[in-house]
């Protein structure tokens, strides 16, 4: 009896001790072999290695693990892991989700990540590509409480779609991040026009903080924003390529483009509002690091006063 007392299996194992032991082990070894050991494993290995805490689930683990970008094999790593039924997930709470570029994620993969989140506030998503417009709008009416969002690349038609149902769906929307392409790009890529910009302003009426990475930009695009966006209060632009007016839509007409020879970085502001103006504050880009203070039409005008150079487009047909 005594004998029996003090034996016990891996499969008893305290919970907290498992994972401190597990914590130790390769992300390959946890993944192909550990989690097959038994459902309870499966948890633990679940906790170790995609939940950051009770409200993060950060699924950049599974990115090295599946180079062959095996649909079948992605659908079944994520089914297991929001597999809810195991140890220690009633006491989660799905509020952030955390996703790998080049994760090559496709509608039906994201479409049952959104079914198991719909309590869901941060989205970090760059690898969209995969994943047409149409696809993303179906997909995000599912998280209704979404407040940041970070998503790319994305492709240029039917974006303005795409915002129009994030204004009707995601009211509590105040943080939005577009990336640019990770990979040469075979489709159109997202461009920050004059008409996208109003739709988003219009639309997005909580938007409070703007990231706009390696994209295109129109001058009308980016002054509209900064205009219209009555909630907006900080609009930052990393490696953007300006895009000299006529915008794109004109390309029939107008077979070679402008665009400014260096690309556009910069960290604007919200100052405040004097009467009917808005002014913003940016960073110089000179040695003396100073803060200049603009209204939108200067500040628009003083980013397009670069050098220009002009390429040839290749017409649609």
């Amino acid at each position: 009896m005594k004998r029996k007392e003090v034996e016990s299996s891996w499969g008893q194992l305290d919970y907290d001790i498992l994972r401190q032991i597990l914590v130790l082990l390769p992300v390959e070894d946890l993944l192909r072999s550990v989690s097959l050991v038994c459902c309870y494993w499966r948890s633990v290995v679940g906790a170790v290695l995609f939940w950051k805490d009770y409200e993060t689930l950060d699924f950049t683990p599974l990115n090295p693990l599946f180079e062959q970008h095996s649909d079948q094999r992605l659908f079944q790593a994520l089914e297991s892991v929001m597999n809810w039924n195991t140890i220690q997930h009633h006491q989660r709470c799905i509020n952030n989700i955390v996703f790998a570029p080049l994760m090559h994620l496709k509608h039906t993969h994201l479409a049952l990540v959104a079914q198991r989140s719909q309590k869901l506030k941060t989205l970090m998503f760059p690898d969209s590509y995969d994943i047409n417009v149409k696809e993303l709008t179906s997909i995000i009416q599912k998280w209704s409480e979404l407040e940041e969002l970070s998503i790319g690349p994305l492709d240029h038609s039917y974006t303005d779609r795409l915002f129009r149902k994030m204004g009707t769906v995601c009211k509590n929307l105040t943080k939005l991040h577009i990336f640019g392409s990770f990979s040469k790009a075979t489709k159109p890529s997202f461009l920050l026009d004059e008409n996208n910009a109003w739709i988003i302003a219009a639309n997005l009426v909580q938007l409070r903080v703007f990231n706009i990475d390696e994209t295109k930009l129109c001058k009308s695009g980016v002054w509209t924003v900064l205009s219209e966006s009555n909630n907006l209060t900080e609009l930052n632009l990393k490696l953007c390529i300006g895009i000299v007016d006529p915008p794109i839509s004109f390309i029939i007409l107008i077979p070679t483009i402008k665009y400014l020879e260096d690309p556009i970085s910069v960290e604007i502001k919200r100052v405040k509002t004097n009467k009917c103006m808005k002014l913003w504050s940016v960073d110089s880009s000179d040695d003396s690091h100073r803060i200049i203070t603009s209204s939108t039409d200067e500040l628009v005008n003083q980013l397009w006063s670069g050098h220009v150079i002009e390429l040839e487009v290749s017409l649609p047909y």
